[in-house]
């Protein structure tokens, strides 16, 4: 009788793994969708506190996936229609990326003519949506926690000649604080 009851012992404790897997699973899943909610609401507060101090009609984060091969926009936020970059909008990232060198540097960019940027870049998809957005303007800056690369922030103006090298110095803050709360989270794995 012993022997009847092993089987469906080790039964029992294979499907009660398979559930805690299951339900450990779903802890996941929800942790990473807390985190996405808590991310939301931070970016939409930069949105917000911003406004007096870094002019933008547009906000947009991108963060890195797939060994960083992968930039996907991840968040965004604007005040006028059309926009052409939305979440999930992905775009590769190789070693002649103008963006691939702002990870190098560690510095902001700032292009005050995208126009004229997308004159001398004409394959550059990013620029030319964002001109199609109607943008003319932005100032990008690396996201990083303890050197290693997370992604971007965008701030984007409609009107042209918009940054200047005070921006770079409250990006430096706003990056920084970023990327903390982003390293902090679940959401952080993306870039590995």
């Amino acid at each position: 009788m012993t022997y009847a009851i092993k089987p469906a012992l080790e039964a029992l404790a294979k499907h009660l793994d398979e559930q805690l897997d299951a339900l450990a699973g779903l802890d996941e899943r929800a942790a990473e969708a807390r985190a996405a909610e808590l991310f939301d609401e931070v970016c939409d507060a930069i949105y917000e506190a911003c406004r007096g101090y870094l002019p933008h009609d547009r906000i947009g984060i991108a963060l890195l996936e797939n060994d960083g091969q992968i930039l996907r926009a991840w968040w965004a936020r604007t005040e006028y229609e059309g926009v052409d970059i939305y979440r999930g909008y992905s775009a590769s990232m190789d070693a002649s990326s103008s963006l691939q060198q702002i990870l190098d540097t560690g510095e902001a960019r700032i292009l005050n003519d995208l126009r004229l940027y997308l004159q001398e870049h004409p394959q550059s998809r990013p620029t030319q949506r964002m001109i199609y957005e109607g943008i003319r303007s932005s100032l990008t800056g690396p996201l990083v926690t303890e050197g290693r690369p997370l992604g971007f922030i965008f701030f984007s103006s409609r009107r042209p000649d918009t940054y200047d090298a005070s921006h770079v110095v409250l990006l430096a803050k706003i990056t920084a604080q970023l990327s903390h709360v982003l390293g902090r989270s679940s959401l952080a794995h993306l870039s590995r």
